[in-house]
């Protein structure tokens, strides 16, 4: 199994600002750490971020695009599914955000969530064999 590093990407450039410097072969004066830093800053901006929880009372998740429908109060909503803590909830579950509502469509009434995040990549048997 491929084993995946996770690291603060604040820390990592706090440390570089803080010890790293270039050296100019020319004159040997050291001077700051310009484009090595922007290059790190880069490769960071385009790894993957670990999900974390987000309280609905900071924001709630963006409007369902999906063409995923799911019938729900005698309507059908689009609606993305999402990892939640529920009030009174003592594990994480999943429910539907239509935009407006929390729900899972087998049920009949809306649920209160505390926080939710994305859920993860689906797993796939090919990556684990790398």
């Amino acid at each position: 199994m491929k084993a995946i590093r996770l690291i603060d990407a604040n820390i990592l450039l706090e440390t570089i600002k803080n010890n790293c410097y270039v050296l100019n072969t020319q004159d040997n004066s050291i001077t700051g750490h310009g484009m090595f830093l922007e290059g790190i800053q880069q490769a960071i901006a385009e790894q993957s971020t670990v999900n974390q929880w987000i309280p609905v009372s900071e924001r709630l998740p963006k409007m369902p695009t999906g063409e995923d429908k799911y019938h729900f109060k005698g309507e059908d909503y689009s609606a993305d599914e999402y990892i939640v803590m529920l009030e009174y909830g003592t594990i994480p579950t999943t429910m539907y955000w239509n935009g407006t509502e929390w729900f899972d469509p087998h049920e009949k009434f809306s649920y209160t969530v505390l926080a939710w995040q994305l859920l993860p990549e689906p797993y796939r048997e090919s990556e684990d064999k790398q």
